[in-house]
């Protein structure tokens, strides 16, 4: 079984794609906190746009690392759970 680098030991390709994972992570939150000032309802409309959108790239980026990228399983729990790492 082969083991998974940590954040220390990783590629540097691994590092910044963990780097723009942890960005869409907060453009993910910044579109949560759009949708939660929104009052009109064209406004409300996109923020539920962006924020679904940005979900679902946030969830496709990780399962990527998962299936394809030599990166500690730590560290992408790490950013899901919003710490940066």
């Amino acid at each position: 079984m082969k083991r998974k680098k940590t954040v220390q030991t990783m590629s540097p390709e691994a590092a910044e794609y963990l780097e723009n994972l942890w960005q869409v992570w907060q453009q993910w939150q910044s579109a949560k906190n759009m949708f939660e000032q929104a009052v009109d309802p064209d406004m409300v409309e996109f923020a539920i746009y962006n924020m679904e959108a940005r979900k679902k790239q946030f969830n496709y980026m990780v399962k990527y690392a998962r299936e394809n990228l030599d990166i500690d399983p730590r560290a992408l729990a790490m950013i899901e759970q919003g710490i940066l790492i």
